[in-house]
């Protein structure tokens, strides 16, 4: 499932991907080493919207050289995250991008 993640992110068929620990980052970016998959998934993270759950996985994403463009402004669990998602995604409608 992360090897298909991967190659529609490289596509551009996903919109944004949301992260919500440094576990998942890291298996991510493990499974995409492991398959000789890593310029497709840093294709596929400019290819869509990044999303963290919070500062500490944002970290992790920018330490990857990942620009995350959507994280909750103070409570870091996953209501406010999915919120912060939806009100990006909205903004940018509003935008025509």
């Amino acid at each position: 499932k992360i090897i298909d993640l991967i190659n529609k992110m490289h596509i551009g068929d996903v919109d944004v991907i949301a992260f919500s620990s440094q576990p998942q980052v890291n298996r991510l970016f493990k499974v995409a080493k492991k398959y000789q998959l890593e310029a497709e998934l840093k294709s596929g993270l400019g290819l869509c919207y990044v999303a963290a759950i919070g500062p500490l996985v944002k970290e992790v994403l920018n330490k990857r050289g990942v620009n995350v463009e959507i994280m909750p402004q103070r409570t870091f669990f996953m209501k406010p995250l999915v919120t912060a998602i939806a009100k990006f995604l909205s903004k940018q409608e509003q935008l025509g991008l």
